[in-house]
C-alpha cells in the first residue's frame, strides 16, 4: 500500500491533497462534526413522530385549538379517539373512533 493513500475501504481522501497536517486534521474534524449533526437530526425527527404518536389524554372532548395537525387525543371518560385537521380551532378535532 502506498504511504500516501488510505486503505481502498475508506472514502477516497487522500494525503498528498492537504498541504499539511493541520489542514487534513481541520477536514477531518469537520466531516466528524457534520455526521453527528445528521445524528442529531435524525434524533429530533425520530422524536417528533414518536410525540406524534404519544395522545393527549383527558375527560371529555377536547376543547383547544391543536398545536399541530395529525395528533391523537383520547376522552378517558367514554375511550373517545379524536386526530387534529387542522390549527384553526378546536373545531378541528374530528372523532375517529365509532
Amino acid at each position: 500500500m502506498p504511504a500516501n493513500r488510505f486503505p481502498v475501504t475508506w472514502p477516497p481522501f487522500r494525503i498528498s491533497e492537504f498541504k499539511n497536517f493541520t489542514e487534513a486534521y481541520q477536514r477531518l474534524r469537520d466531516f466528524v462534526r457534520s455526521i453527528n449533526d445528521l445524528r442529531v437530526r435524525i434524533v429530533i425527527v425520530c422524536n417528533d413522530h414518536a410525540d406524534r404518536l404519544t395522545p393527549t389524554e383527558d375527560a371529555g372532548a377536547p376543547s383547544s385549538t391543536p398545536d399541530d395537525k395529525l395528533l391523537f387525543y383520547i376522552n378517558s371518560s367514554n375511550g373517545d379517539i379524536y386526530v387534529s385537521t387542522g390549527t384553526a380551532s378546536a373545531a378541528d378535532w374530528k372523532k375517529i373512533s365509532p
